[in-house]
């Protein structure tokens, strides 16, 4: 392990040291919500310009450091922890090292620390040429990017309907006119043009053949294994091994049930899976079946009654997924097609007006900056900024999306300069999906990571063992093995228990579920009044 030889203040945790000294290789950092992600990015940040270091950078490289964090928020917050552990670096440096530190905190105004637009609003701007983007562009707020998105939608609509277009009038009739509208808007947002282009080529015939062969070759193995390897088929499996109930049906259903779930994964077909689901599903109760006294006892029924119960409904959810029909399949992608057409056609008009009023959106700024680093003619330019870059560290990975991803593998050539990677991530925190973020990333880029730039942060300095023991069990049962336990700094001091809940009615509408959300914020407000006011 290649490492900085530094000193460390004593209050630095195992892994924080880990995470701040490794070199050489690629890391990719799992933070958990509270353990010191923001001190070891800070503190990792300016380990590379450690006077003591013989491989450290001078003040005047400082511009070789780039830090990529979510909002603009977290960036100021970002350099001014940067600036402030420079400053107390400044206060208890020897006489030798009070210039270097002095020079390093004069900088930090000018320092790359920003979110990924305003990076690649940066970055476009100093390559207008190559970009092909006007350098005095301005960047849309996204409030004014969303009107005038609107305005380019409503303009085409109007037109289509004022021209009596078949596919609109029919595609108005089937979802609306407004649902159509943000259908558009979602597809404008989402896709490229290289996409519309990419999708237009297929015709709907062909992409059902292509939705069928991944049905087979992926979901249905898929659903395949999430029944059979269940926590709740693998206990149906191990009662039934040891006890045979004395009633003929249930050892009947036993029969089916040690078969079906035993050969289940090998069902790659589709009508032979739906029907081996069929016939556990059927299977996995006690109804009519006897009482306990079938059993060899009465805590053995009882794990088997809901252990099958459970199962029921998880084969109650995959069962609609195992059948494929290609004929709805048809009229789907008949529909996408019809769909994708008309955003096209909406994404140039807003590209037209945008060009008219020299400005840029967000996902501009992101699609422009890719195809400037990633276009093969542009090889040699990609070489060169990524060699101006020292280290590339990021934040919030977990909230990415794949074309930050491939600015950022682009941008670090991990094969000729390995080390220049720093990111750092929380599978669990991402909150940002509604926006297009891709959690999953961020678990294959850190996958494709060497293993000694794993790292981890597990220790949470912020809440009581309590606290973290819930959220350890409700994640462990939904991420499984690959999830990090948080571990407490501190002992619990209060009474247990630390975790409330407070339920609200389920309902089912977008307008009653957004009242019941109203009704559950209403309820958190009152019971925080109430600790507060109680002294709890």
């Amino acid at each position: 392990m290649t490492t900085i030889a530094t000193e460390r203040k004593p209050r630095l945790t195992a892994e924080q040291s880990r995470a701040i000294d490794m070199r050489g290789v690629c890391v990719a950092l799992s933070a958990g919500a509270g353990c010191g992600k923001t001190f070891v990015l800070t503190e990792r940040f300016l380990a590379n310009f450690e006077p003591r270091d013989p491989h450290a950078l001078e003040p005047d490289d400082l511009g070789r450091l780039v830090a990529i964090t979510f909002t603009e928020r977290a960036a100021r917050e970002m350099r001014d922890r940067i600036r402030g552990k420079c400053a107390e670096r400044l206060r208890t440096a020897a006489d030798a090292d009070a210039k270097h530190w002095a020079d390093l905190l004069r900088g930090l105004d000018s320092a790359r620390i920003s979110t990924i637009h305003s990076f690649c609003g940066a970055l476009l701007r100093s390559r207008a040429v190559e970009a092909g983007v006007d350098p005095q562009f301005e960047v849309l707020e996204q409030a004014q990017a969303d009107t005038l998105l609107s305005e380019a939608i409503d303009d085409e609509l109007r037109a289509w309907v004022a021209e009596h277009d078949e596919v609109t009038l029919d595609l108005a009739a089937r979802f609306g006119l407004n649902s159509l509208g943000d259908m558009l808007r979602r597809l404008v947002l989402d896709c490229g043009r290289e996409q519309f282009a990419k999708w237009q080529s297929i015709s709907p015939a062909e992409q059902v053949a292509r939705w069928d062969a991944f049905h087979r070759s992926a979901v249905l193995p898929a659903i395949a294994r999430q029944v059979a390897d269940s926590a709740e088929s693998q206990e149906i499996l191990q009662i039934l091994a040891r006890h045979v109930p004395t009633n003929p049906t249930m050892q009947a259903r036993r029969a089916v049930l040690l078969d079906e779930l035993g050969a289940l994964k090998e069902k790659v077909d589709g009508r032979k899976l739906v029907a081996a689901l069929a016939e556990i599903q059927a299977g996995a109760k006690v109804q009519g079946g006897g009482t306990a006294k079938a059993w060899d006892n009465a805590e053995v029924y009882g794990g088997f009654m809901n252990a099958a119960t459970k199962l029921r409904r998880i084969i109650g959810d995959v069962l609609p997924l195992a059948a494929f029909e290609p004929r709805a399949a048809f009229e789907a992608a008949n529909v996408g097609r019809q769909l994708l057409l008309m955003a096209d056609r909406v994404e140039r008009r807003y590209a037209e007006r945008k060009r008219a009023l020299g400005v840029l959106d967000f996902n501009d700024l992101l699609a422009q900056s890719r195809q400037l680093l990633t276009a093969p003619d542009h090889r040699d330019l990609k070489d060169r900024l990524s060699s101006q870059i020292h280290l590339l560290l990021v934040d919030e990975f977990q909230d990415t999306d794949r074309t930050q991803v491939e600015l950022v593998t682009a941008l670090c050539d991990e094969i000729a300069a390995p080390g220049k990677l720093f990111f750092v991530g929380d599978y669990k925190q991402s909150i940002y999906r509604f926006r297009g973020a891709d959690p999953e990333v961020f678990r294959r880029l850190r996958e494709k990571t060497p293993p000694r730039g794993k790292l981890s942060l597990t220790r949470n300095f912020r809440s009581q063992p309590a606290i973290l023991e819930f959220v350890n069990a409700l994640f462990w049962s939904e991420l499984g093995s690959g999830y990090e336990p948080l571990r407490p700094d501190r002992p619990q001091v209060t009474a247990t228990p630390s975790v409330e809940f407070l339920w609200a009615p389920g309902t089912d509408g977008k307008e009653q579920r957004g009242l019941s959300r109203r009704r559950e914020a209403d309820w958190i407000a009152r019971r925080v009044r109430a600790l507060v006011d109680g002294r709890e």
